[in-house]
């Protein structure tokens, strides 16, 4: 389940005459492999056929953790994270059957089969001519979404529950919480919270038939919950015991998530005389602000419940579901939708105050999280998972919110090193590389901007934060390269449709040279905290865009 190694595109750039991908598709295939089948799938982009041979894995070993581990993680690549948080919840619960996936009438799902017509330029197609991947099941790719289970009225029930009394429980503070962690505080201090059993997927026993959780799973539980039910996600972090030294090793990508959503939640790294530049997520989440009733909130979850028990059948329909959430009334606002890496969630659920002529305005930051979103990787030709996670997400946005979006990508270009010899398209020296790149990403978010009918601004890319360890020169490196980007973005930017967001300059440590990150701003050693808000709001009203679309 770990991501890391596709986020180098390794097997992606089968189009250059690298055929590891079609080897793998047509062994899969001929040995009736699903689980290898549905990785080559996610590799070309074929998400929703990946998904339907991992849920295919799921059902051959219901038990399996890592089977349900992989269905979750696709269904967010598929662009329903709210399915994979689901799946797991509804795994962890005993009492849910899994259902057989649906084939052609069929008790159990068809061989496999291999047809002798097909080469390489099959893969190379954006979707398969006759909707399955080519294993001859005529439900494999004919629903954006499959989910393996037919009953998901206890775990939906309970979620309910939950969100419905979230607003009357007392609970501890933020300090109080790090007290705790750091060894300071008693266990008094931080009581398990009076929530149904089933969503205590941190509190691991062998009662109550609950399946136990491994730190995997969990810290992916917690970074698909933070993009629609942000309390639960919030409660884990403080709860979760998470071995840190083994899941950094081993799980890098997951761990790096749930390292930054704690950070934001919590307030970590935060020293208390910049306390008024950071709001953690955890005070936003449980202080009643007057300005906002509670009835938003119970309009907004029941939206959202009535999708969620809905997901079994949403394979019989042809629209697919807007995106939905559920938060706090006194935190509701109308959503500004900021889509794209990691990035996303240093600003996840706050509120942003736009201060424009007409009047001010409150938005409600909401996430779109696009695991692994390279900028390279928005241009139309790109096949890889990311891409289709991107359009899925878009497509899901709800039409009659915000006509705007934010959009954060390049960071990752960035880290890996732009010009290296695995990467496509670069052919000269580091600043050329950044200008094509930059050039080919605007030009892209032009295009979506047309498609999606809503106008896009653009972050830039954070600086880097100084670390006293690591190397030395290619940490210089990166930096150079970042602000490079950046500095490529405002020669680029403004496009039709496309504005960029400048606040970048404010950003950085004003006794430093080079482009480092002001400490204040700093969430994980990687990621922003939500303090530049500020300067994001400050950058809208000067971007020159359309205001009257936010």
């Amino acid at each position: 389940m770990n991501y890391a190694e596709d986020r180098l595109d390794r097997r992606a750039r089968f189009e250059e005459g690298d055929n590891s991908l079609w080897k793998d598709y047509r062994h899969a295939l001929e040995v009736q492999d699903d689980e290898l089948l549905a990785r080559t799938l996610r590799d070309v982009g074929w998400n929703r056929q990946a998904l339907f041979h991992y849920a295919r894995c799921w059902y051959n070993d219901p038990g399996s953790e890592k089977a349900c581990g992989d269905f979750a993680q696709m269904a967010e690549f598929a662009g329903f994270p709210e399915v994979g948080a689901l799946a797991i919840l509804t795994w962890r619960s005993k009492d849910t059957a899994m259902r057989a996936p649906e084939s052609n009438g069929d008790t159990l799902p068809p061989t496999i089969t291999m047809e002798n017509d097909r080469d390489e330029r099959w893969l190379l197609q954006s979707t398969p001519p006759n909707g399955d991947c080519g294993c001859g099941n005529q439900d494999c790719g004919k629903f954006d979404c499959y989910f393996p289970f037919g009953d998901v009225e206890n775990v939906v029930n309970d979620l309910r529950e939950y969100c419905d009394h979230v607003g009357t429980r007392h609970v501890p503070t933020c300090c109080q919480i790090l007290n705790f962690h750091s060894g300071r505080g008693k266990l008094s201090h931080l009581p398990e919270p009076d929530i149904p059993i089933r969503l205590k997927f941190w509190k691991n026993s062998n009662q109550d038939g609950l399946r136990m959780l491994s730190p995997l799973l969990q810290m992916l539980l917690v970074k698909l919950l933070y993009a629609c039910i942000p309390m639960l996600a919030a409660e884990a972090v403080c709860h979760a015991t998470i071995p840190e030294h083994t899941a950094r090793q081993q799980y890098k990508s997951h761990h790096a998530y749930w390292v930054l959503i704690r950070s934001v939640v919590l307030g970590m790294r935060i020293k208390p005389h910049r306390k008024q530049l950071h709001t953690p997520i955890w005070e936003q989440l449980w202080i009643p602000d007057s300005v906002t009733s509670s009835v938003a909130n119970m309009d907004r979850s029941l939206h959202f419940f009535e999708r969620l028990k809905c997901i079994p059948s949403w394979n019989s329909l042809e629209s697919i579901p807007p995106l939905c959430w559920s938060v706090p009334g006194h935190m509701a606002a109308e959503p500004i939708f900021l889509v794209g890496d990691s990035h996303v969630l240093s600003l996840a659920w706050q509120i942003i105050t736009i201060d424009t002529e007409k009047g001010v305005l409150r938005r409600q930051v909401v996430p779109v999280i696009i695991t692994g979103l390279k900028a390279w990787h928005v241009r139309k030709t790109t096949r890889f998972f990311t891409r289709y996670n991107l359009l899925k997400m878009l497509h899901r946005l709800p039409a009659d919110k915000s006509q705007t979006i934010l959009f954060s990508a390049g960071e990752i270009d960035c880290r890996e090193g732009l010009g290296g010899p695995q990467l496509q398209g670069y052919e000269h020296a580091c600043l050329d590389h950044v200008q094509r790149t930059v050039r080919v990403y605007t030009d892209a978010l032009r295009e979506l901007a047309k498609v999606t009918g809503k106008q896009i601004l653009v972050l830039p890319v954070a600086p880097h934060g100084y670390r006293k360890t690591g190397r030395v020169a290619s940490q210089q490196s990166r930096r150079e390269t970042m602000q490079a980007w950046n500095q490529e973005l405002r020669h680029t930017l403004p496009l039709l449709g496309v504005n960029l967001l400048d606040y970048v300059d404010s950003l950085l440590h004003p006794d430093e040279e080079g482009f480092i990150l002001n400490p204040a701003y700093n969430a994980d050693g990687t990621h922003m905290n939500s303090g530049f808000g500020p300067l994001l709001a400050k950058a809208i009203v000067g971007c020159n865009c359309d205001l009257s679309l936010l």
